[in-house]
């Protein structure tokens, strides 16, 4: 009976590491860089990469007028800017706000939703952080806006360029 019990064992342990082995490609860790690992599925096929750990040190401003589109932060060339947290604040009841990417005064130019439309119910706000990594980010070369489709928005972005 103990020796079933023990091929039992052996036979889950190997079938286990094939499909943790399937699942996740092995990828070894920056021993230099703390950080950690995302990734993605798509097509059947996991593409894993090493996130550097990292700190919103700056923030920014918001203070967007009713339909309207603003820079709240400027784009650096080959730089992202990611969020790590954001509290928006609208002035009417019905207040839209969509956090967007861009080029150009204000976005202007290839402009991208990169959260969906957030509604602030009856003049309330919304209070995001992220405890690791960030909320999200913008593509590289590219500046962090905020349209305000009906109502003002105001607040404050904290986040980190790479």
């Amino acid at each position: 009976m103990l020796t079933r019990f023990r091929a039992l064992i052996a036979t889950l342990l190997v079938v286990a590491s094939f499909a943790l082995a399937s699942v996740a490609p092995a990828q070894t860790p920056n021993p230099v860089t703390p950080g950690y690992q995302i990734c993605s599925s798509a097509s059947g096929s996991t593409v894993c990469s090493w996130q550097p750990e990292f700190a919103c040190t700056s923030s920014a401003v918001v203070n967007v007028s009713a339909a309207a589109t603003t820079e709240i932060v400027a784009l650096t060339a080959s730089q992202s800017i990611r969020v790590c947290s954001f509290v928006i604040s609208g002035d009417t009841a019905a207040t839209v706000a969509t956090f967007v990417r861009g080029t150009g005064s204000n976005c202007g130019t290839g402009t991208t939703s990169i959260t969906g439309a957030m509604r602030l119910a009856d003049e309330g706000n919304i209070s995001l952080s992220a405890s690791r990594g960030a909320l999200f980010e913008t593509t590289s070369g590219t500046a962090l806006c905020l349209t305000a489709a009906t109502g003002a928005v105001t607040g404050f972005v904290t986040y980190a360029k790479f």
